[in-house]
């Protein structure tokens, strides 16, 4: 990748970063007004002269929690698409910038792509999977951990 190239991808992934930050409290604040149309006015620090419009801790809690149980379900429909669509698990970790993450925890970065996607094992003795399905063959896909799993 050319440096200038590299140089719009980081502000693009900046600016995606920027945004999200934005929009997830925009999506916390109107849940929070749907579910409870009244919030409590409050200084923003002890002895000020005006209130502002405060969201409880607790909904504020619940809304951003849901939301984030809702933005995790929808990242790991965007990772499936992805292994629909060809790409590795080496591509989705940085895309998913999980590098110091591997480095962390002494894994490739294709290794703790596939951990935060498969989560964990649903039984003892069961191996992770992450499934998926081949655009190429229509054959169902199970990705474990260890060498590549897949048709192709």
């Amino acid at each position: 990748m050319t440096d200038d190239r590299a140089a719009a991808a980081r502000e693009r992934a900046e600016t995606i970063a920027r945004e999200a930050d934005h929009e997830a409290c925009e999506a916390v604040r109107r849940i929070v007004v749907k579910v409870t149309p009244r919030t409590a006015d409050k200084p923003p620090e002890p002895g000020a002269s005006f209130s502002t419009h405060r969201i409880d801790a607790r909904t504020g809690m619940r809304a951003a929690h849901r939301l984030q149980l809702a933005a995790a379900r929808q990242l790991r429909d965007y990772v499936r698409r992805a292994r629909e669509d060809g790409m590795g698990w080496q591509e989705i970790g940085a895309l998913l910038e999980l590098g110091a993450v591997a480095a962390e925890r002494g894994v490739p970065v294709a290794g703790a792509a596939f951990g935060f996607a498969a989560g964990q094992p649903s039984g003892c003795g069961q191996a992770a999977a992450f499934a998926w399905r081949c655009r190429q063959c229509g054959q169902a896909i199970n990705d474990r951990p260890g060498p590549r799993s897949s048709c192709r």
